[in-house]
């Protein structure tokens, strides 16, 4: 087995063949980087004496955007569908009751637009549960008993996700893009996008297509040594084949600049809860995942002078937030959500010119130098002190975050791997500008059935979700 680790020499050879995983100094766990000889398969092992818990997550480097344009929902139906058996563990719901039932633990997964992360964690029969759990990715049953119930379960998925606010601006989002990329592909699925009689023909056809090894990533998380867990990392996972698939890309964009269809829109909605909200978004079109922290920082920022305060004393909102709301390979949506008051839903631009004004101070003023070294120790400091999470979800999130980085540095997402780049800074501001907005109003006073004093006529419904909705340009009147 090729690894960062050679078993039976001095460690001090082994820091000479690859980078070392970076850590925190207080975290006590042991961290090492494998790649098997077999498959390629790249994987993190994790050793924490001090936990009774192990954990296991595998993600892969497809999701929801490398489905047909004619199956929205495909990559998540494939992820229910695997739990439902392997030909060396046929019984279905068997890993389930083997991780809830006897481990006292549980087991999920979830479909992104890039990624498709499973992960467990139990307390009993680490390696036999991850045996079980391997074999998803060796040789799944995707057995034609089991299409209609998962097909039902993955319908139920959407049915609740359609009273959660978060989905339905989402679905927003991607039904106003553009049709040439996927993103305006409806993701979670349903019976009328899944029920076809070649359901199980595309099913196999995605799995091929994208479940190798060189697309998968694996972290493991126990409490055996790094060699025992290396050693059941070969054994279980080399079976996992390397078909040398590609990983999709894609050249084209959602929200292509200056399309005057996609981008300058404003879009008003009728939510579910009573709460009356903004989102102001930024398409910024950079690849390979463009660091955000910089910009958002300074427009969340609550203290003296900032754009809460000044929107906030003057009673236009009661809350504010700026953070990435979807992050992929060529492009990242970066946004400001607020939520108002009724003086700031009747005047929301009062809101979007304080934001401008804002932005144009800092693309004026340069990069702070200073703040962005701030920033950057207030996170190490962060990652220095972070207290140990769930090992599911600690697995879940390494594997994912292997999927997106090839260097070990990168596996635990350390600040100190951050380095400045004005240029880059300054390129990511140069799309926060007012002819690269689009403006989400949502709130119970907007009416499909009328106009009122707080927006339009809301004359459409959104195909998925069922949201009422305007969508009109930023510069029109209501």
């Amino acid at each position: 087995m090729k690894t960062f680790y050679i078993q039976h020499r001095p460690h001090s050879l082994l820091q000479k063949q690859q980078p070392q995983i970076i850590k925190s100094d207080l975290d006590d766990r042991e961290y090492r980087a494998v790649t098997l000889t077999n498959n390629s398969l790249r994987v993190c092992l994790v050793s924490d004496k001090a936990s009774n818990q192990s954990a296991c997550g595998v993600a892969v480097a497809a999701g929801s955007f490398a489905e047909p344009t004619d199956l929205g929902g495909l990559a998540h139906f494939l992820e229910h569908m695997l739990f439902m058996g392997s030909t060396k563990y046929p019984t279905e719901n068997y890993f389930e009751r083997l991780v809830s039932t006897e481990g006292d633990g549980y087991t999920n997964a979830y479909t992104s637009d890039e990624v498709t992360d499973y992960y467990f964690k139990t307390r009993v029969k680490f390696r036999k549960t991850m045996d079980v759990f391997a074999q998803f990715f060796i040789h799944p049953l995707l057995s034609k008993s089991s299409i209609t119930r998962e097909m039902k379960a993955v319908e139920s998925e959407w049915k609740r996700e359609m009273g959660d606010d978060e989905w339905k601006i989402y679905a927003l989002m991607r039904t106003l893009s553009s049709p040439e990329h996927p993103f305006q592909k409806f993701s979670t699925g349903s019976i009328s996008t899944l029920n076809r009689s070649d359901i199980q023909e595309k099913l196999w056809d995605f799995y091929d297509q994208y479940y190798s090894a060189n697309l998968i990533t694996v972290a493991i998380i126990g409490n055996e040594t790094l060699d025992t867990l290396q050693e059941w990392a070969e054994e279980i996972f080399s079976a996992i084949p390397n078909k040398d698939k590609v990983k999709p890309v894609f050249n084209i964009l959602p929200f292509p600049w200056g399309d005057k269809k996609y981008i300058g829109r404003r879009v008003y909605y009728q939510p579910k809860s009573d709460k009356d909200s903004i989102k102001l978004i930024f398409p910024v079109n950079i690849r390979g995942y463009p660091d955000l922290r910089y910009v958002t920082y300074i427009l969340a920022y609550e203290g003296k002078g900032s754009l809460f305060q000044y929107l906030s004393t003057r009673g236009y909102v009661t809350s504010l937030l700026a953070d990435v709301q979807v992050e992929a390979e060529n492009f990242v949506l970066v946004g400001v959500y607020c939520d108002l008051t009724e003086k700031g839903l009747k005047d929301p631009n009062v809101i979007v010119e304080a934001l401008f004004k804002l932005l144009k101070t800092m693309r004026d003023d340069g990069i702070d130098e200073r703040l962005w070294m701030e920033i950057k120790e207030i996170d190490e400091l962060k990652f220095r002190f972070k207290e140990k999470e769930d090992p599911a979800a600690y697995a879940s999130t390494i594997s994912a975050r292997m999927a997106r980085v090839t260097d070990p540095r990168d596996y635990l997402n350390p600040p100190s791997r951050r380095s400045l780049n004005i240029s880059r800074e300054e390129e990511i501001l140069s799309f926060l500008t007012p002819e690269n907005l689009n403006m989400y109003i949502g709130s119970l006073k907007l009416s499909a059935e009328e106009k009122t004093e707080y927006g339009p006529q809301l004359t459409k419904v959104e195909k998925w979700y069922s949201t009422p909705y305007k969508n009109i340009a930023i510069l029109d009147s209501d």
